[in-house]
């Protein structure tokens, strides 16, 4: 028999819980790292930016969580280098898998018109965005290896990375309980639209994933669970919270780093957000309800987005 969604998602919760990494609260950068870059380099040792090359090849999504936390693993113990003097190109795009079939959001169908559970349709697209999330981490890690950024900051994104693998498996399990899938619903081909609008800095690319696309989905998170709990799956409701909850400590490492690059630029990081979202964020303009408590956790304040929620588009 096929066991409750209460039992399966509390093993889940057990489980995600046992193997998180410990996660610091933002760290001050003394001055001595702010001018310099930690390049390590020892002969046989595999370089963390192969490996991260290495994941936006990987099409199969399994494969590509695994190679994930197999990297972050290797890269907390000291197996990987990080050779910032050898450029690794990354791809254009990520190589992706044939499932799920990709549409522009205009031609999304709804749950009621594919006859899909409602909860099952809202956690497939949340594994969706957390698969992108996937390949956005690495890209940026690969992408702007040459911008002179402390270790510090590649420890916090691969440990980025390592949760949005950890959120897509969950999900996907979570899903496989009631006999369904990664793939096997349509999604939406937009989420990698922002990081192609954002190749050219990588603080337009902070400031337009962190602190908006993942700030936004803090802000999603009462909405979803009411949602998903409203049609009997409060398990999988949980299983929302769990992830949103997380997502704080992801924006709170991409406010750490976008603002100690306004600071090495000499820029003033709210005005400068402000222009960034106006030049590269397919959203202009964001409305409320905001989830205040968790953005000032994130130290996402106000200053930064309530002007957002005014200007015109």
């Amino acid at each position: 028999t096929r066991r409750s969604y209460c039992e399966h998602l509390s093993e889940l919760h057990h489980r995600v819980r046992s193997i998180r990494t410990n996660r610091t609260h933002v760290r001050t950068i003394s001055n001595a790292q702010e001018d310099s870059c930690v390049i390590h380099k020892h002969d046989g040792e595999l370089n963390l930016l192969e490996q991260a090359k290495k994941v936006l090849l990987t099409p199969d999504p399994i494969q590509k969580v695994a190679i994930t936390l197999e990297t972050q693993k290797r890269w907390k113990v000291g197996d990987l280098s990080l050779d910032l003097a050898k450029k690794v190109q990354p791809p254009d795009t990520p190589s992706r898998p044939d499932k799920p079939i990709c549409v522009p959001p205009k031609q999304m169908k709804s749950a009621k018109q594919l006859n899909v559970p409602l909860p099952t349709y809202l956690l497939h697209s949340l594994a969706h965005i957390e698969l992108n999330a996937i390949d956005m981490v690495w890209d940026m890690l690969l992408r702007y290896s040459d911008c002179r950024m402390p270790r510090e900051f590649f420890d916090d994104f691969v440990d980025v990375a390592a949760d949005e693998a950890r959120h897509f498996s969950l999900l996907n399990e979570a899903m496989s309980t009631v006999g369904f899938t990664y793939g096997d619903i349509m999604s939406h081909d937009s989420l990698w639209k922002n990081a192609e609008r954002t190749k050219h800095d990588l603080k337009a690319r902070i400031a337009v994933m962190q602190l908006v696309q993942e700030a936004r989905a803090l802000d999603a998170q009462e909405r979803l669970m009411v949602r998903v709990s409203s049609q009997g799956s409060k398990p999988f409701a949980e299983l929302v919270k769990l992830i949103c909850n997380e997502e704080v400590d992801h924006v709170r490492k991409g406010v750490r780093w976008y603002e100690f690059l306004c600071k090495r630029e000499g820029v003033d990081p709210v005005t400068t957000f402000h222009k960034l979202v106006r030049e590269c964020s397919e959203s202009k303009k964001f409305p409320p309800p905001f989830n205040t408590k968790a953005r000032d956790d994130a130290g996402l304040f106000g200053p930064y987005y309530i002007p957002l929620s005014e200007m015109e588009t």
